[in-house]
């Protein structure tokens, strides 16, 4: 009797982990149908102009090569830690937040038409939220901010 008891409680934490494994396989999953990576990079593309615009541009050429440049190195690094954030950090964040049955109705959800098509005109809607946020809204607080 204790051999089976002894036997159980070595058998729980690894059942526990084999059903981890599995919830972590389906938030992989998840991410590669949302299409995290690529989105991600397409939000990012779309603000690095809006960021380069928004600052003073270099009045010589020199200056303006060290910008780009150094624009072009900040892309790079942002794109190392999207990655890890995505496959560290938001598979964690996922697993605390959502059960496994919950992850699996979201790749349900993002296998089906409405999901796909979520994927699709995200990046775009994203940016027109942006957008409207920076013409309508930031002014209106920056009013709100002198009075």
């Amino acid at each position: 009797m204790k051999k089976i008891i002894l036997v159980l409680l070595f058998s729980i934490p690894i059942l526990l982990n084999c059903q981890a494994k599995t919830k972590q396989e389906n938030i992989k999953v998840l991410f590669q149908l949302m299409q995290t990576d690529s989105v991600v990079e397409k939000m990012m593309n779309s603000m690095l102009p809006m960021l380069t615009n928004s600052m003073s541009q270099p009045k010589d050429s020199t200056a303006k090569v060290q910008l780009d440049a150094t624009m072009k190195k900040m892309t790079q690094v942002m794109m190392v830690i999207t990655k890890r954030l995505i496959n560290e950090d938001m598979t964690a964040l996922y697993d605390k937040y959502f059960t496994e049955s919950e992850i699996k109705d979201l790749v349900t959800f993002y296998k089906s038409q409405a999901g796909r098509k979520m994927i699709a005109v995200m990046p775009d809607l994203n940016k027109e939220i942006m957008m409207i946020l920076i013409t309508k809204y930031i002014p209106e607080i920056q009013q709100m901010l002198k009075n």
